[in-house]
Parts: structure tokens; sequence; C-alpha cells
């Protein structure tokens, strides 16, 4: 698929070597000149709507690093053939462009470019850039879950308590993959599927008796 291969860093006006805080205080400082609700200009939605795709496929490590080197592979930055990952980061990022373009500048400040937000997101999935989770991943996930969960119940009768502050410990080095936080999201969908498994175990056990 032939595209125009577009310069994200020069639309932003920023290095190819800036730090996420630049490229974040860059995209900042152009919203507020082009997003709508400042700039009553025809062609003002559609530069808005290209420095959010700019900034989308910068902010991420994994899509600014794929970025990075099909802009150094490409013959010619006119004509090249996208790689089918970088292809789904650049529509996604097309898509969310068009999500902030629909809110107000207020809101987009607070909500995306605010600490709280993006704190808020690396609690719930993870730091941006982090590692593939694989079946190990999970089912150790799983385990420290299925035992935190036990210490939970425990701890009604006062005998769970210590314990549940060691796994509590284990369970947090569990969230985290090659010095990457991966978020509490995983741990709890692993951690339901995985006592949901033990109860189906458990019940099964009891019926054969």
């Amino acid at each position: 698929m032939n595209n125009e291969l577009k310069d994200y860093y020069q639309i932003l006006g920023v290095s190819k070597e800036a730090t996420m805080d630049e490229i974040r205080k860059a995209y900042r400082n152009k919203a507020k000149i082009y997003h709508p609700d400042v700039n009553p200009a025809q062609d003002a939605h559609q530069q808005f709507i290209e420095i959010s795709e700019a900034y989308e496929v910068l902010r991420d490590p994994v899509s600014r690093a794929n970025y990075d080197q099909m802009w150094r592979n490409a013959s010619s930055q006119t004509q090249y053939t996208g790689s089918a990952e970088y292809q789904d980061f650049q529509r996604r990022a097309q898509q969310q462009a068009q999500q902030y373009a629909d809110m107000s500048l207020d809101d987009l400040i607070e909500q995306v470019l605010g600490f709280a937000y993006e704190a808020g997101r690396t609690i719930l999935v993870g730091e941006r850039g982090k590692p593939r989770l694989n079946l190990f991943d999970y089912m150790k996930m799983g385990f420290f879950g299925v035992i935190l969960t036990i210490c939970l119940i425990l701890s009604f009768t006062g005998i769970g308590t210590i314990p549940g502050i060691a796994i509590g410990l284990l369970v947090f080095n569990s969230l985290i993959k090659d010095d990457h936080f991966i978020g509490i999201i995983p741990f709890v969908v692993t951690t339901i599927v995985a006592d949901i498994l033990v109860v189906i175990l458990i019940i099964t056990w009891l019926a054969s008796l």
C-alpha cells in the first residue's frame, strides 16, 4: 500500500531526538493554536487532525520506533510501502485524532495532556511500550492472584493479614516485566479467570467423592 510518509517530527516542530515531554509540550502548544475551539480558519480543523495524528504516533514508543525505522529505510519520502503493523498504528492514530477534535480544548488538555491521565492510564493498562506478555506471564499472575484471593478470604479471620502483605509484594513484582509496569487490568482479569478455574476444579473434585 503506497501512501505519503509524513514527517511527524516536522509537523510537531520537534527534533527526531525529542523527549516525550518535548513532544507533549509541542503538541499542547499547537493544539492551543489549531484546535477548532479557538481557530475558525477553514483549514485549522485538518491541521489539528494532522498534528494530533503525529502526536499519537510519536507518543507511543513502539509506534515511534516503527515509524523511525520506516523513515530511515524509505527510498522516497513521498512513496513507500508501509508495514501492516505501521498502517494499523497510523489508522488508530487518525481515529484518535478525530476524537481529539471532537473534544473541547479544555478537556483535551486536562484528560489527554494532563498528568492524571497518563498516571491513570499507566496504572490500569501499563506503561507505553511495555513488552508483550506470554503464557508464562499470565500463569504467574494467575497463580499469585489465586494466592492473594485466599489470603484476602483468610484476612477476615485475622490469620491471613501477614501472608497477604508478603503475597502483595510478590504480586507487585509479577506486574513488572523488563523494568516496565504491565498494568492492573491484566492482573485482575487473569486473577478472575484463575479463581473461576480453581472453583471449577474444587467443585469437580467434590462431586467425584
